[in-house]
């Protein structure tokens, strides 16, 4: 007689911070990749919720999460590297999709009421080169500091960044500014060719329109800081620092997205062709890459 099968893992319970007496709240889930899984600011809820079933790649669809160690696509998921070519696992059909670490379990490593670290490494059956990611979350009334480092195990590209799933309100609409009109020309697949082009009249976000029915997916590769989310009711500023080049938008029906990155999408392949422009970064062993983003917001009522 065969063993009854084992019962579910017990799933982490989720690290709640806290700011402004209890009036900002933000929920961080250790096990769906360290993300972000709630900001509750001015009574709402401000991110895309969880997937009520457990198709892996439903777990792209909700809340903010870490991309590390590349950002955006990786054509074929190989990474040409140094005269070889080394895979790392598909995501997207035969593609790579937004590094490893949104699908591994994160490890809590200090935290109180305002203020979270964590951490996961990045296991060589999944990124060949190994490495770390260490993760710094700061609450405030007014905002959130959101810091990301990659520490790498051997030499290796990497790239670092932010896919946030913005909820959209229940009435009115979202508008959203980017500064910048050169994006990244794509093919079929959404993957860079590697030249740039002007931004569509549909694609330029620099005067702040409400999205509407736009239906955007594409890469502002000369973003300035810093980008506007609004909804009726409250405005968030997302703000950067270098090393952060580029800002990926992207406006489905169930949400937006604007990703701060400090490479372009496909960055590696791109790089391998000859492009200089990526924002690649080449780490030795023991080397680390740092980036920091902020979100900043304010009633529009203008009460913090």
């Amino acid at each position: 007689m065969s063993a009854p099968p084992s019962p579910p893992r017990p799933r982490p319970r989720r690290t709640v911070l806290t700011a402004g007496a209890g009036a900002v709240r933000a929920a961080i889930d250790p096990a769906a990749g360290g993300r972000l899984a709630s900001l509750e600011v001015a009574g709402a809820e401000r991110l895309v919720g969880p997937p009520q079933h457990d198709d892996p790649l439903d777990s792209l669809h909700w809340g903010c999460f870490p991309m590390a160690p590349w950002a955006g696509r990786l054509r074929d998921a190989t990474v040409p590297w140094r005269g070889r070519t080394v895979p790392v696992t598909p995501t997207l059909g035969p593609h790579g999709l937004h590094g490893v670490a949104w699908q591994l379990p994160h490890t809590v490593r200090q935290r109180d009421a305002s203020t979270a670290e964590l951490a996961c490494l990045l296991p060589r059956s999944r990124w060949p080169f190994g490495g770390r990611l260490r993760q710094r979350l700061e609450l405030a009334r007014d905002g959130l500091m959101w810091t990301l480092t990659v520490e790498a195990a051997s030499a290796m590209p990497v790239a670092v960044g932010w896919h946030p799933w913005f909820a959209r309100p229940t009435e009115g609409d979202l508008g959203l500014t980017v500064r910048g009109q050169r994006v990244l020309e794509t093919d079929e697949a959404l993957l860079p060719t590697g030249r740039v082009r002007q931004a569509s009249e549909a694609e330029d976000l620099r005067g702040g329109p409400a999205l509407g029915e736009r239906r955007l997916d594409h890469a502002v590769v000369d973003a300035v800081a810093p980008a506007t989310v609004r909804w009726p009711d409250l405005t968030l500023t997302v703000t950067w620092d270098d090393p952060i080049t580029a800002v990926v938008v992207h406006s489905p029906p169930e949400g937006v997205c604007v990703e701060p990155q400090t490479a372009w999408p496909d960055a590696i392949t791109l790089a391998a062709q000859g492009r200089d422009d990526t924002g690649l970064v080449t780490l030795a062993g023991g080397e680390a890459l740092t980036a920091t983003m902020w979100w900043r917001w304010q009633a529009a009522s203008g009460d913090r």
